[in-house]
């Protein structure tokens, strides 16, 4: 312990949170897994010491700022309450800024793998976050998340949507200067989103991790290669409910450690089963390690109707609807149009806010829908061409057209790697070039 509280004093001293005439005392920090001490007392104290001894005032500013702290509900800890001794093995030691108090209550984790672009596809991913979130007690349990992993926006969307409280964890970089750290986290004001009221939304920032004080395992090394970010998510949660697993990705590799480590309580990872979210071969492996498996209800597959009452039933009448006729295009020898080729939106529309954008996804509605063939639907509704400084060099807004005709477009379409997609997909609008041009085009 007395290494440790070097270590501590050390570490505030070299980010300019401790007085450089002040030495460290033994008795003053002192800490346990279930309750953390409060750092801000002990600092406003070692620096009225060091007021006492100096005349130029600065350390005089620092008390006073100590204490508008003190007065409010922010907290500084080594640590983090009812963290598991296993947790500090995959994160370290870490200072852990509360800036608007530590919430109470069992930390209820939400974890996936990566979902990819198409997120509407994933109905079933969304189906199971509205029923993990209708029945989180919200007195009892907090929705618990790691800023920038996969669930996060969804995760704090959903809190405000279901009435529930949410912690979110953002975790500094290992090669994050102590300095830094304290210049960008503690001393910026606290502010109050809109969208997120204090008196639901809690945030805690883990500093870079001090010195290693004690050996650290094989198994821990192996568990740090994993993003910092997925470690707290998985480690720092008291019960994980977990949504989406790849095979041999990061968050696979921590579920596997973590069942396997008697630090946490049994059955506390839950793994939705179903094609799109973890996989019959994955979930047989874990409940095998000590998972458990959670499936809904409504997301079985629909049983099919017996024989007999396929005999007793009449049959529907089919209405007949005609298709629409395809219309052959002008002759590319006398093109006259400009065509405008859509791609799908993997984001919000430019129009959209935010939040329409998640609760569409979140509440499974059509809206939700942002393939390349959406696109087209929503310029032919609205009869609108939207521009977007997207990917535009300068960030100039451009609606974007080529004099092509149709039938030398596939030659022009790349799949433009460093993005990820198509430059456009086989959609799109032609309008006449005369009288784009009356308009101004």
């Amino acid at each position: 312990m007395t290494q440790l509280i070097s270590e501590v004093v050390e570490t505030l001293r070299d980010a300019g949170l401790w007085p450089r005439n002040v030495a460290a005392d033994d008795g003053v920090i002192l800490a346990s897994n279930d309750a953390p001490v409060d750092l801000l007392p002990v600092l406003r104290e070692v620096w009225r010491v060091s007021a006492a001894g100096d005349s130029r005032g600065s350390p005089n500013r620092v008390v006073k700022w100590l204490e508008q702290l003190a007065g409010s509900s922010a907290r500084l800890t080594l640590g983090v309450p009812a963290a598991t001794t296993a947790s500090e093995r995959w994160l370290g030691t870490r200072l852990a800024w509360w800036p608007r108090g530590i919430p109470d209550g069992r930390r209820v984790g939400l974890a996936s793998s990566r979902l990819g672009r198409a997120l509407e596809t994933h109905s079933a991913w969304f189906t199971y976050l509205r029923a993990a979130c209708a029945k989180v007690e919200p007195t009892q349990n907090i929705l618990f998340t790691a800023a920038e992993s996969t669930p996060a926006r969804f995760v704090e969307r959903c809190a405000r949507l279901f009435g529930l409280r949410v912690l979110r964890a953002d975790l500094a970089n290992d090669s994050v200067s102590w300095e830094r750290w304290v210049r960008n986290v503690i001393t910026r004001p606290v502010t109050t989103d809109a969208n997120s009221p204090t008196e639901s939304w809690y945030e805690v920032f883990l500093s870079p991790p001090l010195a290693e004080t004690a050996a650290v395992d094989q198994d821990a090394r192996d568990v740090r290669l994993a993003p910092a970010r997925d470690r707290a998510l998985v480690a720092l949660s008291d019960q994980l409910l977990v949504f989406h697993v790849r095979g041999g990705g990061n968050l696979y590799r921590l579920l596997r450690a973590r069942l396997s480590d008697p630090a946490w309580p049994v059955a506390s990872v839950f793994a939705a089963i179903g094609p799109q979210l973890v996989s019959r071969k994955l979930v047989d492996e874990l409940l095998e390690n000590g998972a458990v498996g959670w499936l809904l209800l409504e997301n079985l597959p629909a049983e099919e109707p017996s024989p007999q009452l396929v005999h007793n039933t009449v049959a529907p009448e089919i209405k007949t609807i005609a298709a629409a006729p395809i219309i052959a295009p002008p002759p590319s020898n006398d093109w006259q149009f400009l065509t405008h080729c859509t791609r799908r939106q993997n984001e919000r529309w430019p129009d959209e806010s935010e939040e329409e954008f998640i609760d569409n996804l979140v509440l499974c509605r059509d809206e939700a829908d942002h393939s390349a063939l959406a696109t087209l639907k929503r310029i032919v509704t609205t009869q609108r061409l939207r521009a977007t400084a997207k990917a535009v060099r300068g960030g100039f807004p451009v609606v974007s057209f080529t004099a092509v005709p149709l039938d030398d477009l596939p030659r022009l379409r790349v799949f433009r790697t460093h993005r990820g997609r198509w430059d456009f997909e086989p959609y799109g609008i032609s309008v006449r070039r005369d009288w784009l041009e009356r308009l101004g085009v």
